[in-house]
């Protein structure tokens, strides 16, 4: 179904960007351009050009910021980047799971046959939140939002590897 379909490619993404998190990195540029399919049709997080290793989200450099008509502006594509992102607030795995979210909101958008239920919408909103702390505090949890958001349809094993 379509449906399986969303929820297989976003899971994808999951996976790549959980990988870059347990190695202490956030992409900070999530979004569909960054996002290539494989021959076999599986997608591929690319362009790692903004990573940074997350500890540095503590002090933030002059260089992650750029100025645009005499104006700070932090890195990330504006409509994906997390409003830290430009704010000057902590670069922290917050910051990608946000991108997660409206990544996932632009697919349900995107004319894909799915109707965004309340379900999708509420994981959206959570992981949308313009408060870090308010959003999943993991990729697993934002996985596992999605995995069970229709409780009961869900009948494959849940578990950290095997998304």
């Amino acid at each position: 179904s379509a449906e399986r379909e969303v929820e297989r490619y976003v899971l994808a993404i999951c996976r790549g960007v959980s990988y870059l998190h347990g190695h202490g990195l956030v992409h900070r540029d999530i979004k569909p351009s960054n996002v290539l399919r494989r021959a076999n049709g599986e997608p591929v997080l690319i362009d790692f050009g903004l990573v940074k290793p997350i500890s540095e989200g503590v002090l933030r450099r002059k260089d992650d910021l750029s100025i645009v008509d005499g104006k700070a502006h932090g890195v990330g594509t504006p409509g994906y980047a997390a409003p830290e992102q430009f704010a000057g607030g902590d670069i922290t795995p917050a910051a990608d799971i946000h991108a997660l979210g409206v990544l996932l909101e632009t697919i349900l958008q995107g004319g894909c046959g799915v109707l965004a239920s309340s379900s999708w919408k509420n994981i959206i909103r959570r992981a949308t939140s313009s408060i870090p702390s308010e959003r999943y505090q993991s990729v697993d949890e934002f996985v596992a939002a999605i995995r069970h958001r229709n409780r009961g349809r869900q009948h494959e094993k849940d578990n950290r590897y095997g998304w």
